[in-house]
């Protein structure tokens, strides 16, 4: 895996128009799977009580290279946000200069949470998405990292939503916000397309049904159903975060019917794919790249009593 730490790849990728979508990111080489492609520190939202009211303020704050590129960004002002930005700063945006309404418009389509990422906000959408990115607390930093191998000249894109178990009207319907329709592969009029969105019903159900067997503390028909998950996920094309979280809910089954070397298996799965989309620095590989070991130890010493008792 290329470019860890502070340090990113950013000159792998390079800015150019998307056919039908404005701006994008693409790749100038081929980019290998694990690459972090970029880690960026906040432009906007920086405090941790941040509200509409400290959006203007810190735009100003920006040099005027910054404010410009900002600027340059795609705004849209959904109904929901608009309503939130109003009840915050106490007026309405119709109010405003011509000028804060732009900066407002951009912030509202461009946030991650409450946060604005410069380089970050230039990746386009897709229902499946080649880049993953994630909040680095022990960079204090944004990352995004490869999630596949790109190609050069592909376009570079990360999911808007937590679409996953979620057809194709329903994606829409959810990217309605950002002002676009989505022509993803996954949402073209394809049979390849209409094929994987039958997947992505039952991937629904069988996260209904996840929710009640967890609740019944059912593990062994839990694990069954969520391998069928894991399946389903990587036949449609998913292979970051979404697959490494039902490789989680496999483990944790694993753990709970004492079967301790399905549970290493699942954990070193669950470590490659972090690695991979988090980087080795990130607090949760850290945290898994402890635990490996201790797992195995346990087998470990399980085995060596069982040798024992059988040589007696």
């Amino acid at each position: 895996m290329a470019a860890h730490g502070a340090a990113d790849s950013r000159h792998l990728i390079e800015v150019k128009v998307a056919p039908g979508k404005g701006l994008g990111l693409f790749a100038q080489a081929d980019i290998p799977r694990g690459t972090r492609i970029i880690a960026e520190a906040a432009l906007l939202g920086k405090n941790v009580d941040y509200t509409a009211k400290d959006v203007v303020k810190e735009f100003r704050s920006l040099s005027p290279t910054l404010q410009s590129q900002y600027l340059g960004l795609h705004g849209c002002m959904p109904e929901d946000v608009k309503g939130q930005i109003e009840l915050e700063l106490g007026q309405k945006l119709e109010n405003l200069s011509a000028l804060h309404r732009k900066v407002f418009a951009i912030y509202a389509a461009n946030a991650i949470g409450r946060i604005i990422y410069l380089h970050g906000s230039l990746f386009n959408h897709s229902c499946i998405p080649n880049v993953h990115f994630a909040y680095n607390s022990t960079l204090g930093m944004e990352t995004f990292h490869a999630v596949r191998d790109i190609l050069e000249g592909e376009e570079l894109t990360v999911s808007y939503i937590n679409g996953i178990i979620l057809t194709r009207s329903q994606r829409q319907e959810a990217l309605e916000r950002w002002g676009f329709l989505c022509a993803c592969p996954a949402c073209a009029d394809t049979e390849e397309a209409r094929k994987a969105d039958v997947k992505r019903a039952q991937m629904f159900d069988l996260d209904q049904q996840l929710a009640i067997y967890f609740r019944r503390e059912h593990w062994e028909r839990f694990r069954k159903l969520a391998q069928k998950q894991a399946a389903l996920q990587r036949s449609v094309g998913f292979s970051g975060g979404e697959l490494s979280s039902t490789y989680a809910k496999i483990a944790w089954a694993c753990q709970q019917l004492g079967d301790r070397g399905m549970e290493l298996l699942w954990a070193c799965k669950i470590l490659d794919i972090d690695l991979h989309c988090l980087g080795p620095d990130h607090p949760d590989c850290e945290w898994l790249e402890e635990q490996v070991p201790k797992v195995a130890a346990v087998i470990e010493n399980q085995a060596a009593v069982d040798d024992s008792g059988v040589n007696q």
